[in-house]
């Protein structure tokens, strides 16, 4: 995954391509370390930011009432611009949630591709533990984008993410289960929304 290690947990998904017909493709006004983004009708306040390179650059933002690192939902906002595409970016992340099926037996995914615009969307479900060995359950939905500096020198992959958890078995099991009927309309959302834009 592109965000850290304490978020890379859950469990859901079908591996099949298909086409979405239409991802929103405009910019929105928000700029780089925005305070705040609006995801489905609720505000997300940033959280936790990082460059740790000048390639790379991401940020976390979560609803008022929660806090890192025990989150329940999350927005992420990265950049990457060290010559990978989105394909290239896709193909890590399916490599990944591929080898960690070998040990996470909830892991399980489904990419769609916008062949007109370039754009990915993959989500997918992990499992793990607390440092305290308490279960996670985390569900992501990353919307990959082609990305372009202003002046057109770079060029790159622009993710804009979602991210929900839930902690403990029974949680977990209940999670799974409401996902059949929140997980749409959240891919939905993530799809045709504005981009958030960074420089």
């Amino acid at each position: 995954m592109l965000h850290r290690t304490y978020k890379t947990l859950a469990a859901l998904a079908f591996t099949l391509p298909v086409t979405l017909a239409s991802f929103g493709q405009a910019c929105a006004a928000e700029t780089a370390r925005a305070a705040s983004l609006t995801f489905a009708d609720v505000t997300y306040h940033l959280a936790w930011s990082s460059e740790p390179s000048p390639d790379y650059i991401k940020y976390e933002y979560l609803p008022q009432d929660e806090e890192l690192p025990y989150y329940h939902h999350m927005l992420l906002l990265e950049r990457l611009s060290n010559g990978m595409g989105v394909a290239d970016v896709v193909r890590s992340q399916l490599e990944f949630l591929n080898q960690r099926k070998e040990s996470d037996l909830l892991v399980n995914h489904r990419l769609i591709k916008n062949e007109s615009s370039g754009e990915y969307l993959l989500d997918f479900v992990l499992s793990g533990e607390t440092e305290d060995g308490e279960t996670i359950v985390e569900w992501n939905a990353y919307r990959y984008s082609p990305w372009r500096s202003a002046d057109g020198a770079q060029h790159g992959v622009l993710l804009y993410g979602y991210s929900a958890r839930a902690y403990g078995a029974d949680d977990g099991r209940e999670f799974l289960t409401d996902l059949r009927e929140t997980r749409e309309p959240i891919i939905q959302a993530l799809a045709s929304t504005s981009m958030p834009s960074l420089p």
